[in-house]
């Protein structure tokens, strides 16, 4: 499925690199919804606030990628927002078990659940940011 092929460990390991690198998503894309909404709050252009991000120390693809299809306002489902919402409480779940607090991927939970729950669930997990932009009136859009 991707390359490098990275060996886990035993059986089941695999699954806990998966919730591991979907909660670090799911935490980055509601921390990034946020602060599309707030700079947007503030008067700020997306393509503004996007090409700071992308020529600075978060240049990454998740953010060059959905910062674009936000701000074309493109929610065709690549990774939906129930999905989404589903990796981040197994790993709240798993952390339980384990005692492990993550109090960053209990809010970013909690932002998917509004996302769900205002019928975005299908939707491309960067709809995370509609229920923000509907709180504040603002929409994160080109100019």
């Amino acid at each position: 499925m991707c390359d490098p092929v990275v060996h886990c460990g035993e059986v089941g390991q695999g699954t806990n690199m998966k919730l591991f690198i979907n909660l670090l998503l799911g935490d980055a894309m509601g921390a990034f919804a946020e602060a599309l909404v707030f700079g947007t709050a503030n008067g700020l252009g997306v393509d503004d606030m996007l090409e700071v991000v992308e020529n600075g120390a978060l240049d990454c693809p998740l953010f060059e990628g959905k910062g674009a299809l936000i701000a074309d306002r493109d929610f065709e489902s690549r990774f939906p927002v129930d999905y989404q919402h589903k990796d981040l409480s197994l790993a709240l779940d798993r952390a339980g078990d384990l005692g492990v607090p993550l109090s960053q991927t209990a809010a970013a939970r909690e932002a998917f659940s509004a996302a769900r729950g205002s019928g975005y669930g299908r939707e491309d997990m960067g709809a995370v940011v509609k229920p923000l932009e509907s709180t504040v009136d603002v929409t994160v859009e080109d100019d």
